[in-house]
């Protein structure tokens, strides 16, 4: 099978003797050599890594030799930096268990207006651990075999920070997601206690003020909202067509990467994740208490407020005036910008 790249493909899958993706029209023959037949994972925090057959890796025996390949999927200036620092990294690390790059090139998508960062990477054999367990049926490790695999982890690790390079983790930059809004409460409870200065939720007329920061508009930064200044689903239009369309990321990104403040200094008040506010939900805004405390009604178990959008939603949700509710438990969905 024949894998297209295009972030944008509807239908990826084609057979082994097509040259062109049949749903985009991409090309399916990467550089010239690199043939993409299988996805290896799309949970990076960067981007996707797939399975490649190099067409030239031997040209005299005829064989076609297995590679990895990474794809870049997150635009901003600063990923595509790292990503490009990577080659070099890696060959100033020495050891079996870390793939050496082959090279890099940029791959063009049919109809996409962005240009792909690929990198070909060494193909080392062996199982992951989700591999391993189908593979085993799914019985626990022996703990000997898991000692060892931390030791080998261990030893790898060593060496990455003996050259002084770290993993590009970016989990502590990135917004707490999937909360319920006691778990949104019981947080600045704690950050409160151990600080020593208040935190709580902000009622949903001091969340509207902190967005607009003194600005009438649809957004903070004007009438008009582009995937270049939040993240949200750009494929989807807006309720009325006013919006541009731009890209899909499906994920976070990190706080303030897009480098866009409101007056007030806030960032990511469009998009990325939903945020609770302390309110009960109203249909309206017609008698909220008069010094914007939160609205609270006697019934604990009604809807809580969510205001801002998501990474997952369309741009007309993301509207400094749009309006969200949900259960707090079971259900889990908002988060704490701090």
């Amino acid at each position: 099978m024949n894998w297209c790249i295009n972030p944008d493909c509807s239908k990826p899958y084609n057979t082994e003797d097509t040259r062109f993706c049949q749903a985009c029209g991409s090309e399916l023959l990467l550089a010239e050599r690199y043939r993409v037949i299988g996805l290896l994972s799309d949970k990076g925090a960067f981007g996707k890594t797939y399975e490649v057959l190099d067409h030239n890796s031997d040209q005299k025996s005829n064989h076609n030799t297995l590679k990895v390949l990474k794809v870049l999927t997150d635009y901003q200036s600063r990923a595509v930096e790292l990503f490009e620092q990577e080659p070099w990294v890696l060959s100033q690390l020495n050891h079996p268990g870390i793939p050496k790059s082959e090279g890099t090139f940029i791959f063009s998508c049919r109809n996409n207006e962005i240009n792909l960062h690929c990198m070909v990477l060494e193909y080392i054999e062996g199982l992951d651990l989700e591999e391993y367990q189908h593979q085993h049926k799914k019985h626990p490790i022996d703990e000997t075999l898991a000692l060892e695999w931390l030791s080998q982890l261990v030893k790898i690790l060593h060496v990455v920070h003996q050259k002084h390079f770290f993993h590009r983790d970016k989990g502590d930059h990135l917004p707490v997601e999937q909360i319920c809004w006691y778990d949104a409460v019981e947080f600045c409870a704690r950050v409160s206690q151990k600080t020593g200065r208040t935190y709580r939720l902000p009622s949903e007329v001091e969340w509207e003020y902190a967005c607009r920061a003194g600005i009438t508009t649809k957004f903070y930064f004007g009438q008009t909202i582009t995937t270049n200044l939040a993240n949200y689903d750009g494929h989807q239009t807006d309720t009325d067509g006013s919006q541009p369309k731009g890209i899909f990321r499906e994920k976070t990104t990190t706080v303030g990467s897009f480098q866009v403040a409101n007056a007030f200094g806030l960032y990511d008040m469009h998009g990325n994740v939903w945020e609770w506010c302390a309110d009960h939900w109203h249909e309206n805004h017609q008698g909220p208490p008069s010094d914007g405390s939160a609205w609270l009604s006697n019934n604990e178990d009604r809807d809580r407020l969510l205001r801002g959008g998501s990474w997952l939603n369309s741009s007309a949700y993301c509207h400094s005036d749009y309006r969200n509710m949900k259960l707090p438990p079971p259900e889990r969905g908002g988060g704490v910008l701090c």
